[in-house]
């Protein structure tokens, strides 16, 4: 029982608070969404679809939590606030007469702080070169000046003695990686040569912060990066992507490279901010000549920087396009369903949507809410009648999808198949059900649900046969 009631407790309708009409906690009042920029995209556009269907859920029990979004580089927010969230778009604080106090933070105008940019442009089909010169030269100087004034303190030029090297895709950064450990060290030798000081040695491999690393390994990454120089472990490179822009709070971070004008310009200004926190920072783009942004932003270089702020990209999501529909749609019928009715909400429950009239009367009504919620939100794109009406019937046979395979899942899968949660889902068929007997036809109809946000994207489905792995002990 206790393992019952600590199940009960935890469980996701539990603590987001779907059973409160049956005497459980309540809902939250207050939501909050930090890095809202971040939810654009394919990713915003399930976000919203997400978002609509827990609101629809907390409306049957008249309950409206507030939200509060944070973020320094958005615009058009208004908009994706209105399509994510149902909600108007109140900036806090308001414009001030005074543009260095904006309520949360003060400007700093001591000389001598903050970052300085500098582009460099160059040749095509130098790429290589172009990103190990200036790493073996902004290496071997940090290490020059430092071996040259030996009164002053490690403190001093701490910030620049490790290197972070940003990237726009995880092959690019693969290449440097061979680089940094072979046409690097060739160009500090050769720079070390020019002047009276000694060479610079590397004490440890580039480490990494980047999709690939697990949770355990990235917090190893992170605590190294805090290590200072003169102690133990001190790291001299770090390769990175798009990952450094959330979360990476490291003050002792002073010098980068970003390797190509990033996608987007909020990418840009959130990655180059994480260095240079405590201490004046130092940011090198590289910038590729056959590239034309690259080009364009290299030509325009000052002008950006001195109004950087001005060039923030206006996000994209459409959570209620036909085209989002049909891939979002089993995602938030299926959270609806199951967070929304008690009796649904168990993996096995689904078959109870056709046989109880009391749910199938609770599911139509949620059904009901989240079309109009879609309604809404085409008023709000404006889109024309005839765009509203497929996005409508794109949910509507979706729906009836659902209610079809909850009264016989042999439509989709066969003989002997059970109308289980995890086998409307595919991404609980590949985990858990033997799909030794299934016919191709029932794999191809099965819909598309996410298992996480960040499963938006099409995927490789890898078919497991779990009967024989059990029999052979696997």
């Amino acid at each position: 029982k206790e393992d019952e009631e600590g199940a009960r407790i935890y469980d996701t309708r539990s603590m987001m608070g779907f059973d409160h009409a049956d005497g459980g906690r309540r809902p939250p009042d207050l939501i909050i969404q930090d890095e809202l920029h971040l939810l654009t995209g394919p990713l915003g556009t399930l976000a919203g679809l997400i978002e609509t269907a827990l609101d629809v859920v907390w409306r049957e029990g008249q309950h409206k939590p507030k939200y509060v979004a944070a973020t320094a580089t958005i615009r058009g927010a208004s908009r994706d606030a209105r399509l994510m969230y149902g909600r108007n778009l109140n900036v806090f604080p308001p414009p001030v007469e005074d543009a260095d106090d904006n309520f949360f933070a003060k400007a700093d105008r001591a000389k001598g702080r903050g970052r300085v940019h500098i582009g460099v442009l160059g040749p095509p089909g130098k790429d290589q070169t172009l990103f190990s010169q200036p790493a073996a030269s902004l290496l071997q100087r940090a290490h020059e000046v430092a071996e040259a004034h030996p009164d002053v303190g490690d403190h001093m030029f701490d910030p620049y003695w490790t290197l972070v090297a940003y990237f726009n895709s995880l092959r690019e950064l693969g290449s440097a990686q061979s680089a940094i450990s072979s046409r690097v060290p060739e160009f500090t030798e050769r720079y070390s040569q020019s002047g009276a000081a000694s060479l610079r040695t590397f004490t440890n491999e580039p480490r990494e912060l980047t999709s690939r690393r697990t949770a355990s390994e990235l917090k190893q990454q992170k605590a190294a990066l805090k290590q200072m120089r003169g102690q133990i472990g001190a790291v001299d490179t770090v390769v990175t992507t798009n990952m450094f822009q959330v979360g990476i709070d490291i003050p002792r971070l002073g010098l980068m490279l970003i390797n190509g004008q990033p996608r987007s310009n909020s990418e840009y200004i959130q990655s180059s901010g994480r260095v240079g926190r405590k201490h004046p920072g130092l940011v090198v783009s590289l910038l590729r000549s056959k590239y034309p942004r690259d080009q364009s932003h290299f030509e325009g270089f000052r002008s950006f920087h001195q109004e950087m702020y001005r060039h923030v990209d206006v996000t994209s999501t459409t959570p209620f396009s036909v085209r989002a529909l049909d891939r979002g749609t089993a995602t938030a019928l299926t959270l609806l369903m199951r967070m929304g009715i008690e009796d649904l909400s168990g993996r096995k429950h689904l078959w109870r949507l056709w046989k109880d009239a009391d749910v199938k009367i609770a599911a139509r009504r949620l059904y009901r809410g989240f079309r109009r919620q879609l309604q809404d939100r085409q008023r709000i794109t404006g889109s024309p009648k005839q765009i509203t009406l497929e996005a409508e019937q794109s949910l509507g046979r979706m729906y009836e999808e659902l209610l079809s395979f909850s009264k016989d899942p042999s439509v989709m899968l066969g003989e002997d198949a059970q109308a289980w949660w995890r086998v409307w889902n595919e991404f609980e068929v590949s985990k858990a059900v033997n799909l030794g007997n299934l016919p191709p036809i029932g794999w191809l109809k099965s819909p598309f649900i996410a298992e996480k946000m960040d499963g938006v994207h099409d995927d490789i489905s890898s078919l497991r046969d779990v009967a024989d792995e059990i029999a052979a002990g696997t």
